[in-house]
């Protein structure tokens, strides 16, 4: 497989034909009309400014998740899907203007959504971060 756009963020997703997640670099092909988490790629020598993908999976968009750039309070990597908290059950997600962002399912009328740095500095500073800052779920899951 071979592509020019790499975009150079850190994503997972879930694989089509195996149930496991992988994680790496996104690509979609216009070509064959998929969508692919890839792990290494190198240099093609032949087509400059190309790379061919040596290790890459096919996998199901709709559980695409792209790192935050955090990390829970056990130093698991936080992406977009993940939940956060059994208390508060804070589900990270990517808003329209680029934040990450958590929403409250546990009484989303009065809980409304914030930045996630301000969710885990308020966290830190209620003393609250080993349960609030921890990883508990993905949304994925139930797919």
């Amino acid at each position: 497989m071979q592509s020019k756009s790499i975009k150079p963020y850190k994503y997972r997703a879930v694989s089509k034909y195996k149930p496991s997640w992988w994680e790496g670099f996104y690509v979609y092909s216009h070509y064959e009309e998929k969508h692919f988490i890839v792990q290494s790629a190198i240099p093609d020598l032949k087509n400059n400014g190309s790379y061919l993908f040596a290790h890459f999976a096919e996998v199901d968009f709709s559980t695409l998740s792209v790192f935050t750039g955090k990390k829970d309070v056990k130093g698991n990597e936080i992406f977009t899907g993940d939940v956060l908290s059994k208390k508060w059950q804070a589900e990270v997600y990517l808003s329209k203007s680029n934040n990450f962002m958590v929403k409250f399912n546990t009484n989303p009328k009065v809980n409304r959504p914030q930045l996630l740095n301000v969710y885990l500095s308020w966290r830190s500073r209620a003393g609250t971060i080993d349960r609030d800052g921890l990883i508990v779920d993905n949304v994925f899951h139930a797919k």
